[in-house]
Formats: structure tokens, C-alpha cells, sequence
């Protein structure tokens, strides 16, 4: 007969947090906004209705930041996250409008490559139309 000493270890309860993203002015979602625990590897994209889900996150308190191209970030700290479902107040993105230098595109014709010398080849004309041909098409209802 075998004895021995049985112990039992109990998992530590995780969390999940959930939350919707919206543009401030429209109310509308912002997809693809990023939703993310500072300081860990936690963290979500909003969907098509603005909906994330962050899952298996230890219970404690974060700093949570959201953020998306052409909106302002936003930063929670302080946010308590509890065992089990937690779920967020509606985060509200302002948009931003930042204006960027102008953009100037150039290029360098080179020409001392065989094909920099080599003629361009003529467009091929199409011939001009001499005769029409109509068909009429009726439906019968």
C-alpha cells in the first residue's frame, strides 16, 4: 500500500475585460483601435462595432491605453480589474487632424542603360470605324 501526501494548488482566478471603442464626434466604432495593458503583454484590436476582448489577465490594477491613427490616445489609469468578467466604460476617441509636411516625390532618368537608348515603341492606331452595325433587342414582359 502506498501513502503519500496529496496537495492540491489552486489556479490563480483570471480575468477578462471587455469594452467598446467610439469616435467622440459621431459615436460611431472605431475599428481596428488598439487596447492595450501598459507594462504587459495584454492587450486587443476593437472590431467592426468597436467591441474588444482582453482575455486571461491577471486580476489587479492597469494602466490602459487606446489608441488609432487620426484619433487623440487616451490613457486610464487606476483601472481595477477583478476576477472574472470585467467590463470597461465606453471609451470615446477624439479625433485628431495633424497636418504633415508636404511630400515631394522625384526620379532619375538614367541615361547610360541600353534601355534609356533603345527608341519607344509607337502606339498602335486603331483603324476608324466605317460601318455600325444596330441591333435592336426587345424583351417580351
Amino acid at each position: 500500500m502506498l501513502k503519500g501526501i496529496c496537495t492540491t494548488v489552486a489556479a490563480p482566478l483570471l480575468s477578462v475585460v471587455t469594452g467598446t471603442v467610439q469616435d467622440a464626434s459621431t459615436g460611431e466604432a472605431v475599428i481596428g483601435a488598439a487596447v492595450i495593458l501598459q507594462n504587459t503583454t495584454y492587450g486587443a484590436v476593437a472590431d467592426a462595432d468597436g467591441r474588444f476582448v482582453i482575455n486571461n489577465v491577471k486580476p489587479g490594477t492597469y494602466t490602459i491605453e487606446v489608441q488609432m491613427l487620426s484619433y487623440q490616445r487616451v490613457v486610464i489609469e487606476g483601472c481595477q480589474i477583478k476576477p472574472g468578467e470585467n467590463t470597461l466604460p465606453l471609451i470615446s476617441l477624439q479625433p485628431s487632424a495633424e497636418e504633415i509636411d508636404e511630400v515631394v516625390v522625384t526620379t532619375v532618368r538614367r541615361l547610360s542603360s541600353e534601355a534609356a537608348v533603345m527608341p519607344l515603341p509607337r502606339p498602335e492606331t486603331t483603324p476608324p470605324v466605317t460601318k455600325m452595325n444596330f441591333a435592336i433587342c426587345s424583351v417580351l414582359l
